[in-house]
């Protein structure tokens, strides 16, 4: 009886040993890295933050703590919003010390502002042009040998001028709204494996026409009509970026051959990685 107690006592401290040994083999494994697949993503309902910035091919880390961010995008449910912010100084840096709700906050007041610089820009450029050729019609007519054909043209374009200044003070800014999300992945030659996707994006944008009063003094615009259009914005994802710390907080990237534009992401650790969508 005392040896087989002595036995069982053997067999527990073993079993204890094993279990031990085994929690200790399992918790040395490294955590299987999380992969991120922007349409994957865009389709959970938890709301999702992703930053466009400027590549370089020059520079040592495409991601870093100065890059300039030109687009904030926000997904959730399958639906995007664009806020443009290249008018702004928002950098990752800027943006590593914020949570969503003031990193969107602020997206918003830059994409205003790019909004309403474009607006004062369009009326005081279209102001100072009526001016001028005002002032120069008033001077033909004065003329003892007037130009007809110039009083003509002048007193035919100036209204249509005058018209877009008050088109211009009747637009206003708009938030931008959720939209589809449009994704199209490209498959290798196996036919299976994505080798690349292309992401579709659109953004509100205040189009009006270009008015010019030449050296001449003839008044001429080129374009349509005073409108807030959708301007388009496809990104090429083909190429992983590494990820980089900015202010202990993770960024990864996925950019094109080019690396003309990188589509960023904050991480929680550097094991997680992102990948191309694969349906």
């Amino acid at each position: 009886m005392k040896v087989k107690s002595l036995s069982i006592l053997g067999l527990l401290v073993g079993c204890l040993v094993g279990l031990t040994a085994c929690g200790q083999s399992e918790s040395s494994k490294e955590p299987s890295p999380e992969e991120i697949a922007f349409a994957k993503v865009a389709k959970m309902d938890e709301q999702n933050v992703w930053f466009l910035i400027e590549g370089d091919k020059t520079a040592k880390t495409p991601i870093s703590q100065d890059a300039r961010i030109d687009s904030v995008i926000v997904t959730k449910a399958g639906k995007y919003k664009m806020f443009k912010t290249g008018t702004g100084k928002l950098t990752l840096a800027n943006i590593s010390t914020m949570d969503n709700a003031e990193i969107i906050n602020n997206a918003e007041k830059f994409d205003q502002d790019r909004f309403d610089n474009k607006l004062k820009t369009d009326s005081d450029d279209y102001n100072s042009i009526l001016q001028s050729a005002q002032d120069e019609l008033k001077a033909e007519k004065g003329r003892e040998f007037a130009d007809q054909n110039k009083i003509k043209d002048l007193e035919e374009k100036i209204p249509l001028l005058e018209n877009d200044i008050e088109n211009l003070k009747s637009i206003a800014y708009q938030l931008p709204i959720w939209k589809d999300i449009s994704v199209e992945i490209i498959k290798g030659n196996d036919g299976e494996e994505p080798k690349s996707e292309n992401i579709s994006f659109s953004y509100t944008y205040l189009s009006s026409p270009i008015w010019n009063f030449s050296s001449f003094n003839e008044l001429s615009s080129e374009g349509d009509k005073v409108e807030i259009i959708e301007n388009s914005k496809k990104v090429e994802l083909a190429v992983p970026v590494a990820p980089a710390e900015v202010n202990k907080k993770t960024f990864t990237g996925y950019t094109n051959q080019n690396m003309e534009t990188i589509l960023v992401k904050q991480i929680k650790n550097s094991n997680q990685k992102m990948i191309l969508d694969k349906e």
